[in-house]
């Protein structure tokens, strides 16, 4: 039975990491978390003290962690290499699951090179962009995010670029199930890719009108206005306005825009780990639309 620790499995990914791995005889886990426990899986540590957190690992054995802490900022950066600090200084814990989740874009590596400096084994999953936003509230999700370029309740879509750019879209499960998976190989490799389906945004545009029954509204996003970090707002944008800034918000999408037309999520299809495990069949983008939105 492998041991894990989930960072930031509290809610979103982890949240769904957990689920999984709850109903996997092979697997057993803790969650950490920053705040009082809610429940017995829990245990609460301060990531700041990292001699604290290593006790917390030894004392459950842990032989894996994966983060999936949101670091998208300077403190939630800091913590995470607080834990892979902490992580390579117990005297159970050989592997580290990095948190990014999603495209191998340009980032700050601060993460990565204290992993290099450790004998740790781990690596970083891309999954390319998170298909449950589409779904929501209809698809079974952890996830409460607004969406990026397609507003399918709405009807609505802000296309970055032509909208001919691949990319890959992947649901939160079926990176829980393939991570399941991943923790009993043998060996990892730095980056673990994981391709749900890949489609251009435009192909999306189309299968969410053919699931709704009706045209959407869509507009575009060139580059050089992606460049100045703006975008043009979605309805759903606004609700979370109030704990996270537009200003925040709009770099973000507009950073995810040239990603999508610089096809960082593009995900290369021969590197991927699907190929290890061929019975199984993740969810498509036609498939989740129609699921969640046919006669909606």
């Amino acid at each position: 039975m492998i041991k894990v620790a989930i960072a930031g499995g509290r809610g979103h990914l982890g949240a769904t990491i957990a689920e999984i791995l709850t109903d996997d005889s092979r697997h057993e886990y803790i969650v950490l978390s920053g705040g009082a426990p809610k429940n017995e899986k829990e245990v609460q540590v301060d990531y700041g003290e990292i001699s604290a957190v290593t006790a917390v690992l030894e004392k459950h054995e842990i032989h894996t962690v994966i983060s999936t802490m949101l670091v998208i900022s300077e403190p939630p950066a800091k913590s995470e290499t607080n834990l892979v600090k902490a992580a390579a200084a117990s005297n159970f814990t050989e592997r580290f699951v990095q948190s990014i989740w999603g495209a191998p874009a340009p980032a700050e590596q601060g993460v990565q090179n204290e992993l290099r400096k450790t004998n740790l084994e781990w690596t970083q999953v891309h999954d390319g962009y998170f298909m449950d936003y589409y779904g929501l509230p209809q698809l079974e999700s952890h996830l409460t995010f607004p969406p990026f370029a397609i507003d399918v309740d709405n009807k609505a879509a802000t296309i970055p670029g032509s909208g001919d750019d691949k990319m890959v879209f992947t649901y939160t499960y079926d990176v829980a199930k393939f991570v399941a998976e991943v923790l009993t190989l043998p060996k990892w490799d730095e980056i673990t890719i994981i391709i749900g389906d890949r489609i251009t945004l435009n192909e999306f545009v189309q299968l969410a009108e053919e699931a709704r029954g009706t045209k959407f509204n869509v507009g575009n996003d060139d580059m050089d206005k992606l460049k100045t970090f703006q975008t043009s707002e979605l309805h759903p944008h606004a609700s979370i306005y109030p704990f996270f800034p537009k200003e925040k918000l709009q770099y973000i999408f507009a950073a995810f825009g040239m990603w999508v037309v610089e096809r960082y999520f593009n995900l290369p299809e021969d590197k991927a780990i699907n190929h290890k495990f061929p019975n199984f069949k993740p969810l498509s983008v036609k498939r989740m639309l129609s699921d969640s939105w046919q006669g909606r």
